[in-house]
């Protein structure tokens, strides 16, 4: 299975670790921006806003979470085998 995200080197989540995950997090973020404006124009609610919002940002973290190598936990820095 190719990953498209690693576990981050400080703090908790991952980061883009090739092509794939640039292009899903750039892909993220132009879906929201897009569906936004959409909604904005529209007249749409706040609560649709914040309900979309809600709606694509947990799609987002289960994919990136399913397609982490290796798990999600707080981390301090590198471990002992990545000095």
């Amino acid at each position: 299975m190719s990953y498209w995200f690693r576990p981050k080197r400080y703090g908790y989540g991952a980061t883009p670790s090739n092509w794939k995950g640039w292009l899903a997090t750039l892909g993220f973020v132009a879906l929201l921006a897009v569906i936004m404006s959409a909604l904005e124009l529209g007249g749409g609610t706040p609560f649709a806003l914040l309900a979309v919002t809600a709606i694509l940002t947990m799609l987002f973290v289960w994919i990136v979470w399913n397609k982490t190598d290796g798990d999600w936990s707080w981390r301090w820095g590198p471990n002992e085998k990545e000095k």
